[in-house]
């Protein structure tokens, strides 16, 4: 019987919530039909201004993310910008390793001395098989 009781003392509890809630429901949406009613105009007015900020906003969201793809390709070239310097790097090293080991200094681009390709190609490609240096291995 006592649970009984507690039962009907919940629902009655909950009913009186429930008549608040309600009543307050109401009241918020009398307000809203209110504002709506006298404000209608500005609604209508302000409508164009807001179309135009969710376009805005949807075309920078866009730039965003072009932005993004391009700093991903830029971190990308700056990778492979630097690993080529480091190949350079190595072929420089092998050259003046290669220089040390022949002993001959050879005229460098643009030199004015006629024998100058033959010699540079023979000697360069006699040693290029002896890249004691270790750059690319």
């Amino acid at each position: 019987m006592r649970q009984v009781m507690e039962a009907e003392e919940l629902r009655k509890s909950s009913e009186y919530e429930h008549r608040l809630r309600a009543e307050e429901f109401k009241i918020a949406e009398a307000v809203v039909q209110d504002l709506e009613r006298n404000l209608h105009s500005s609604i209508l007015k302000s409508r164009p201004y807001f179309e135009l900020k969710d376009r805005l906003n949807s075309e920078l969201l866009d730039v965003k993310i072009k932005i993004e793809k391009q700093m991903e390709g830029v971190g990308e070239a700056k990778k492979l910008y630097s690993k080529s310097l480091q190949v350079l790097e190595c072929i420089s090293e092998e050259i003046h390793e290669r220089r040390k080991i022949n002993g001959i200094r050879m005229p460098g681009v643009g030199a004015e001395q006629s024998s100058c390709g033959s010699s540079f190609s023979s000697s360069f490609s006699s040693s290029s098989g002896s890249g004691s240096s270790g750059c690319g291995q």
